[in-house]
């Protein structure tokens, strides 16, 4: 059973933390448009997704095509939660800890005079053994959209911007089926799509943002990066993920010795 966590509003924003389990997921609607959500027939999708190379892939042939859901995540326990209040800004900090001793961080921003959010996430090695990531999400969102119930199917629009030397911004905007971001009559294949740059160039391919437009009910979903390196972007199912990773992507693996952090970029 999900049940709601915590709310809080402001600039216009509404996050909706659900708990299920040890898993929490977060959304993001339109403040006032809370009540309208009726999304909870697919997973709830946890607010980091991370994978150690110590642990084994993801199931369901996810191997080269998406690192979300692994072992590692489902080692993940929720710890706790906070939030501070001022009149121009919300922060609210998610806690969750791995037996092993590593310790994650969600950190959300609410902002009185910005429409956007911000999300940082980062992990801590507090046990005495040392760990290798290779990928760890800055924000991951899931139940797209919240305010649709099953397939929802052609409501969902997929909105990128190609880039290359010069020719930055050619807006390319896909049906979530045309990418086969839908289940197949067997919901069995992990199915994604994965986009990004690798190396010192962050708009080499494509823009560092994505957005997911919800036509039957007039919201969208957006996303942006602020770092100035490789990075990834990754849409699977519901979900919609940015993050760091390794593997086909050559990012490279970071090591987590004890007492060692790895922040996350922002996302916003």
């Amino acid at each position: 059973m999900r049940e709601i966590l915590n709310r809080y509003t402001l600039g216009g924003l509404t996050a909706v933390y659900r708990r299920e389990g040890d898993v929490v997921e977060l959304l993001l609607v339109p403040a006032g448009s809370e009540g309208s959500i009726a999304r909870a027939d697919c997973a709830a999708e946890p607010l980091i997704q991370a994978k150690l190379t110590e642990d084994d892939a993801p199931a369901f042939f996810s191997g080269g095509r998406t690192m979300r859901n692994s072992p590692t995540v489902k080692t993940m326990r929720y710890a706790g939660q906070t939030a501070q209040k001022s009149a121009d800004k919300t922060v609210v900090v998610t806690k969750l800890a791995d037996p092993r001793g590593l310790a994650y961080t969600h950190t959300l921003t609410l902002y009185a005079d910005n429409p956007a959010a911000e999300v940082v996430t980062s992990v801590e090695n507090t046990g005495s053994e040392a760990h290798t990531l290779e990928m760890l999400s800055s924000f991951t969102l899931g139940s797209l959209s919240p305010f649709s119930a099953g397939l929802a199917p052609e409501t969902l629009k997929i909105h990128r911007l190609r880039s290359t030397w010069s020719a930055e911004g050619r807006l390319v905007t896909e049906a979530a089926e045309d990418l086969q971001l839908e289940p197949s009559w067997k919901c069995y294949s992990a199915n994604s799509v994965r986009f990004g740059s690798v190396g010192s160039f962050p708009v080499r391919g494509f823009v560092p943002f994505c957005a997911v437009e919800d036509t039957a009910h007039g919201v969208t979903w957006a996303a942006a990066t602020t770092q100035g390196s490789s990075w990834q972007m990754e849409l699977s199912g519901c979900p919609c993920r940015a993050g760091w990773q390794t593997g086909s992507s050559a990012h490279g693996a970071r090591p987590l010795p004890p007492a060692r952090a790895s922040p996350r970029p922002k996302r916003c």
